[in-house]
């Protein structure tokens, strides 16, 4: 799976209402490494943060307002928080038909040039950061619903691994951490810096190839020393400057790789693709993937084909470097 390769995939979610038609549009796009798609105009079940709180949802302990989930904290309810990660299933169909219709999509043939496969989840620090207690405060506030979240995530990650094992492929999963991890610095920070890595562990350990995706700014010193496979980056908003490439030198040089945001969520314009394509090309190089500089579920489909088309045309011109 980790060769000097250039690989197109997504991020995670795209625009479509469609399964079928986002899928094709992998297909098409993703052939090497294909990701299953969530579709958030689908249903707002789907967003970020909706989906992968699914199981809490469903037994009524956080309710959304105004975009966040609110988290009970009465006392009486704290152990269902756990308890209810053996009453349901973590990622029923209904809220990620993608998933499901992805492995359909292997099973019939459609993705014969895939060398892996690609999934995600949303981490534990952005599901603590974007989402509230009832008092107000944000959930490292409260020790038990932060260590509840934990276990979440690797139940969402393990629920992954197991289902598409069948597949036979190498398999990445994103931990999609768009808050950063300023909420280190917070309190109970420990808790959450340590959960990660043990999240990330565990994972390696069952044999997947674990990314973290990161749109936010950066903190390179943090990321670099995760024991992660691949760091994503927005390379399109945030440039690379002083320790900082050191820091993604020493990643590169122990085997681990970058996923270039390089293509704008906003709209792509290729001579300024160009121009950071050509400053980074000597990283880029070294082998990675190429993708939008976050997910596209907000965008226009006329939008999300214009930046695969680029992502193409970003692995051409860096081959065509490479054969200098």
């Amino acid at each position: 799976m980790f060769t000097n390769k250039l690989l197109v995939t997504g991020i995670g979610s795209l625009p479509y209402v469609d399964v079928e038609k986002a899928l094709d549009k992998v297909a098409e796009y993703c052939p090497q490494l294909p990701f299953w798609p969530q579709l958030p105009k689908r249903s707002k079940q789907e967003l970020m943060l909706e989906a992968f709180l699914f199981p809490w949802i469903k037994e009524g302990l956080v309710i959304f307002r105004h975009g966040r989930g609110i988290f009970s904290e009465k006392i009486n309810k704290l152990d269902l928080y756990h308890n209810s990660l053996e009453k349901y299933n973590p990622l029923p169909e209904n809220i990620a038909p993608g998933l499901y219709k992805f492995k359909e999509y292997f099973h019939k043939g459609l993705f014969t040039a895939a060398l892996g496969v690609k999934g995600q989840v949303t981490g534990p620090n952005t599901l603590s950061k974007y989402n509230l207690l009832e008092s107000g405060l944000p959930l490292n506030h409260n020790k038990q619903i932060l260590k509840a979240v934990l276990k979440l995530v690797q139940e969402q990650i393990n629920f992954q691994i197991d289902f598409l094992k069948e597949l036979k492929l190498p398999l990445i999963i994103f931990i999609d951490e768009p808050a950063g991890f300023t909420n280190f610095y917070e309190p109970n920070g420990g808790i959450l810096e340590q959960g990660l890595w043990d999240l990330i562990m565990a994972a390696r350990k069952r044999g997947v190839v674990i990314g973290i995706h990161c749109c936010n700014k950066p903190d390179w010193y943090k990321l670099s020393r995760l024991p992660v496979d691949i760091i994503s980056f927005d390379a399109s908003n945030y440039q690379i400057t002083g320790k900082d490439k050191n820091y993604i030198i020493d990643f590169l040089s122990t085997g681990g790789r970058i996923a270039w945001g390089i293509i704008p969520t906003s709209g792509a314009y290729w001579p300024e693709i160009h121009r950071r394509v050509v400053n980074y090309k000597d990283l880029i190089k070294m082998g990675g993937l190429i993708t939008a500089s976050c997910g596209l579920g907000l965008s226009t489909e006329s939008t999300v084909e214009e930046i695969m088309e680029y992502s193409k045309k970003v692995v051409e011109l860096i081959t065509s470097h490479k054969n200098r």
